[in-house]
């Protein structure tokens, strides 16, 4: 998942600032940082699901991709 691609709400600047600073990955870890539900698709229908996803009503924007490896789920 890129940190950078998922639209945080701003509750979560005020719950990091008035933690001391809580550092970005636990901020991940222990609240999601407003992701919700994630749906999974190929990559050649990513970009249509999600706009049919919005034109529904719901906000919907890719936020990574799936890839082989060994480490789990890698914030970067």
């Amino acid at each position: 998942m890129d940190k950078n691609l998922i639209q945080t709400p701003v509750i979560f600047d005020i719950l990091r600032k008035t933690g001391d600073n809580i550092s970005i990955d636990d901020m991940f870890h222990v609240f999601n940082m407003g992701v919700g539900m994630i749906l999974i698709a190929a990559r050649e229908f990513a970009d249509k699901m999600a706009d049919v996803l919005f034109q529904e009503g719901c906000k919907a924007y890719i936020i990574g991709e799936i890839v082989k490896g060994d480490e789990g789920v890698i914030l970067c």
